[in-house]
């Protein structure tokens, strides 16, 4: 009963803090305030959570992307910021599940746990468990308090002038909804739950593959043996190699000549490289684990069957390198984007998953694990990347990487308002030609800027949007 008591009112302190660090406030320092906090209490609550890998994995994530936040304020950072949330909201629950069950079930859990809440009160074991009734006794009330709040302002001006100038922003109608809004998703920590059937899945699959002998069954389609399976894969693989040790050779011989077939240009020859790769990859790793998903592994003559998987998987490394290095001059004669940018993430998780890939042939693993540790990869290289203020590090790389007349100022200042500052300069630069409009737009864009930040306090605060101003300022 005492740590029931004790979990609501950390329920209702944790929805106020929520209330009190976002509400009518921007992306800052808040959202590593809160993580903080919130990572103390779900390491308290839940010590099971403290005895998991995946937990203190998650809990690591959330942390990291809480400083990226603070420190570049990137969408990136944001959005993985809440992935983690979630994910960490999963796991209180489940914490010996996978990363890719995590996350939908915190996803779930901020949705459904309040319609639950009668559940709630069973697995508790005691009556005075959070339930629906009590919530909606709480609710109710609330709401229709702050629905005649609200006739009042509207019908007495000197009652709304009162709230105005008091700065009682603490009952004000749209605080106490965003923290009702607050406390709902909150529902999903403090009494999580999961998808069942999801849950259990992931349980019962296990990362090792073992042995099993197939139980006959009258079917309508029989399916090939073991020994025609074989037979199968390995021609079919043979024949991929072939087909994929072609196409590197021929895209070998452009890359280092230098000659493009007729009719190609540069741009069309390294973007359906990029296209081609992705399905390609995705059609290579789904192949390889389709024939090495039961049985073939322990055939007698698998040997020779992974000899010619590791071949292909090889030349699909070789082919991401290429595409790699095709990307890369592209880059040197146009200049770096975001999309550019994001060519060498994906290539660099398609390098992750072919390996993980080897790993399951060679080490007789289940899919599970492949799609298991592959998350988990591409999570920690994603986290990562919120360490880095991409938009100043393509504006810094462009200015001083191409020929002052190939820079792409428009696009520059389309990107987000950490390169306002360099902007700003590039701009009294006579060497740069600018047009007019976009020397208008990246004007307006500093003026709403400024007059953004003046708007917002500490809670708000980032180190990019600070190094911005000083040196708006400064200039």
């Amino acid at each position: 009963m005492k740590k029931s008591i004790i979990k609501t009112w950390l329920w209702i302190g944790t929805a106020l803090l929520s209330s009190f660090l976002f509400y009518g406030q921007g992306v800052g320092l808040n959202f590593l305030l809160y993580s903080v906090v919130f990572t103390a209490i779900s390491l308290s609550l839940y010590p099971v959570l403290r005895q998991s890998t995946s937990g203190w994995l998650v809990v690591s994530g959330y942390l990291i992307t809480a400083m990226g936040v603070v420190w570049h304020h990137s969408w990136l950072a944001i959005l993985l910021y809440l992935f983690s949330f979630l994910a960490l909201a999963g796991f209180c629950a489940y914490p010996q599940t996978s990363l890719g069950v995590a996350f939908p079930n915190g996803l779930y859990a901020a949705w459904v746990t309040f319609w639950r809440a009668e559940w709630l009160k069973r697995r508790e074991g005691t009556r005075n468990s959070l339930t629906t009734a009590r919530i909606i006794s709480w609710v109710i009330p609330i709401f229709v308090t702050v629905l005649f709040l609200l006739l009042y302002m509207g019908g007495n001006p000197a009652f709304a002038a009162l709230l105005t100038q008091s700065n009682i922003e603490f009952i004000s109608p749209g605080r106490i909804i965003f923290t009702l809004i607050s406390a709902y998703g909150l529902l999903a920590f403090f009494y999580p739950t999961g998808i069942d059937a999801l849950i259990r899945l992931d349980q019962r699959t296990p990362n090792q593959l073992l042995r099993r002998r197939a139980i006959k069954k009258p079917r309508i389609i029989n399916p090939i043996g073991l020994k025609h399976e074989y037979r199968s894969g390995w021609l079919l693989f043979i024949l991929l190699n072939s087909l994929l040790l072609i196409f590197n050779a021929v895209d070998a011989y452009h890359l280092w000549t230098g000659q493009l077939p007729e009719g190609v240009t540069y741009s069309e020859y390294v973007h359906q490289g990029v296209n081609a790769l992705i399905i390609s990859i995705v059609l290579a790793i789904s192949i390889v684990m389709y024939f090495f998903r039961g049985n073939l592994n322990f055939y007698y003559r698998s040997r020779q069957l992974k000899l010619v998987t590791y071949a292909w998987i090889t030349q699909n490394g070789l082919l991401v390198l290429a595409t790699a290095y095709k990307n890369g001059l592209y880059i040197d004669a146009y200049g770096l984007t975001q999309k550019r940018l994001g060519v060498y993430v994906y290539l660099l998780l398609t390098l992750v998953g072919l390996f993980v890939t080897y790993v399951k042939v060679r080490n007789i693993r289940t899919n599970a694990f492949l799609l298991r540790y592959t998350s988990w990869i591409f999570y920690a290289v994603l986290v990562s990347m919120t360490l880095v203020n991409w938009p100043r590090f393509i504006t810094k790389y462009n200015l001083a990487n191409l020929p002052a007349a190939q820079i792409d100022f428009h696009y520059l200042s389309r990107l987000s308002n950490h390169n306002l500052d360099l902007l700003e300069a590039t701009l009294k630069n006579t060497d740069y030609y600018v047009m007019a409009s976009t020397r208008g737009y990246i004007a307006r864009k500093i003026d709403r800027f400024q007059y953004d930040e003046a708007q917002q306090d500490w809670r708000s605060w980032n180190y990019a949007d600070e190094q911005v101003m000083i040196n708006l300022d400064y200039e």
